[in-house]
């Protein structure tokens, strides 16, 4: 929770210790009151995106070839940053908002793979399909969409053998620090290479990478990344077909550290690499990025190494994947516009877009399998029989378990007298909604929308009205946490907070 500062005529100022706090025009009014099932409940925020006309050859590259091959790089990803950050608390500290990043989305991918599947929603969506090509062949007029589906069909198949590589290029070759500090170079060394010499387009580049390097650097681990850097180069060798492979592996990898034990040679070249590149060590650094030469750069292994991937996907794959974007962008649009015109009373809401959304609906348990019942709402019951004392997710400060354990819920206890914590409700968000309030139909918050419910982490490609579910944090639960956990009664004060 933040307060908002301003000026003493309650307009943006800079800082200054005579700033009030400010006042806005409107503010939502906090609902201190049961959260009931069936009650209305409103979500307002920002969605990133949905792609909900996906074809059902999207479907199929994504629960296939893509979304299994993020799974797979990000769990390698995971487990190598684990092992230190569990060997150093600086470590873990320095890291964990990146591991939280990475881990949601390979969690998000798991799950969106299993329920696709579990959905049947490329047969659902090849069904839909299938009914739209005989609509369009029955009438002269819409004979110009008949072959649309087989158009994707070409459109994915071209793109299908490429598909793959541009993951392990984006996840698995971008992964340690050193490999997009290298890349980061490669504008510079494009312009050198061409022979450019103006001293202020140079100074531009230089000034660019030393900011990148900069930032890279604040999440740079020596014996970490060096590891990060063997482990993603093998795995884009076992797993990319040959073709696609950037030249460097036998040009350098294997004709110079050895061919027979395939790990031991990235472990040698990673070390290799990290003793001799230019890019970590400050002031070779700066001695580069003050006189910098083509051959300078390109001798350098760390970006020997990058231009060489950069190169092969430049030529292998980007060209590809541009076209197949702009075709699939086109195929799609006048899919929409077909799919339109067959069905006139049907809403065509557009696709999440990261602007401003409002989704209406309902608390609601729900029932995933047979024999499994969700109840609407969970309790401070729930955390402690979850508490792990050390446990990276599972960890409670001592001064709640204890609050909890006396249950002095004070005045946020529901009519049961149980401290509600989440409760869920049939909205529909995605990513990006996270941190959106919850409000029913007085206009009054209620939670904060935080996640969605395992069963339904299709919803960004296809809307299951049954199973899907907004997770919110009870208003009641964070009221109580500002007033009994960080005794700031004096904020609750200011709050208009409804009984």
């Amino acid at each position: 929770m933040f307060r908002v500062y301003a000026g003493a005529d309650n307009e943006p100022a800079d800082y200054s210790a005579m700033n009030v706090p400010f006042k806005p025009k409107k503010y939502l009014p906090i609902s201190a009151k049961d959260v009931q099932e069936g009650d209305f409940a409103m979500v307002m925020g920002y969605p990133g995106r949905t792609d909900r006309y996906l074809t059902s050859y999207g479907v199929a590259l994504a629960t296939d070839v893509t979304s299994p091959a993020i799974v797979k790089i990000r769990g390698e990803r995971l487990a190598t940053m684990k092992k230190y950050m569990d060997a150093d608390k600086s470590v873990y500290l320095k890291l964990t908002s990146n591991y939280q990043r990475i881990s949601n989305y390979w969690k998000y991918f798991i799950g969106q793979t299993e329920q696709l599947k579990r959905l049947n929603i490329e047969d659902q969506k090849r069904k839909e399909e299938q009914q739209f090509t005989r609509w369009a062949s029955k009438d002269r007029s819409n004979r110009k969409y008949a072959s649309l589906m087989s158009d994707f069909a070409g459109a994915y198949a071209d793109y299908r053998p490429v598909a793959k590589t541009a993951v392990y290029f984006s996840e698995a070759f971008r992964a340690p620090v050193i490999s997009r500090l290298a890349s980061a170079t490669y504008p510079l060394y494009t312009y050198l290479d061409k022979g450019g010499k103006n001293a202020d387009s140079i100074k531009k580049y230089t000034d660019g990478l030393r900011t990148a390097r900069k930032s890279l650097m604040k999440e740079y681990v020596a014996d970490l990344d060096k590891e990060m850097f063997s482990r993603m180069t093998l795995l884009y060798y076992k797993d990319v077909p040959a073709e696609q492979q950037p030249d460097v592996y036998q040009r350098v990898i294997f004709k110079q550290f050895g061919n027979e034990n395939w790990g031991a040679t990235m472990d040698r070249y990673a070390e290799f690499v990290m003793q001799n590149t230019h890019l970590l060590d400050d002031s070779r650094f700066d001695a580069l990025a003050n006189a910098p030469t083509a051959e300078a750069l390109r001798k350098d292994p760390a970006m020997d190494y990058a231009y060489s991937f950069i190169r092969s996907y430049d030529k292998n794959v980007k060209p590809r994947a541009e076209e197949f974007a702009a075709e699939r962008k086109d195929l799609s649009m006048f899919y929409t516009k077909a799919a339109m015109k067959m069905q006139p009373n049907r809403n065509f809401y557009p696709d999440a877009n990261s602007t401003m959304r409002v989704s209406y609906g309902s608390v609601l348990s729900y029932e995933p399998q047979d024999a499994v019942f969700y109840r609407y709402y969970t309790t401070s019951d729930g955390l402690l029989s979850k508490y792990k004392p050390g446990d990276g997710e599972f960890d409670l400060p001592k001064e709640l378990v204890a609050l909890l354990r006396k249950k002095d819920f004070g005045r946020w206890a529901n009519n049961k007298g149980e401290l509600v914590v989440n409760f869920i409700t049939n909205n529909d968000i995605t990513g990006g909604n996270s941190g959106s309030p919850v409000i029913n139909g007085s206009g009054e918050w209620i939670g904060t929308a935080f996640d969605g419910n395992w069963e339904a982490m299709s919803g960004d490609i296809a809307f299951d009205k049954k199973y899907k579910r907004t997770i919110a944090a009870d208003a009641r639960y964070i009221m109580f946490i500002i007033d009994k956990l960080g005794n700031a009664q004096n904020l609750i004060e200011e709050m208009d907070v409804r009984f």
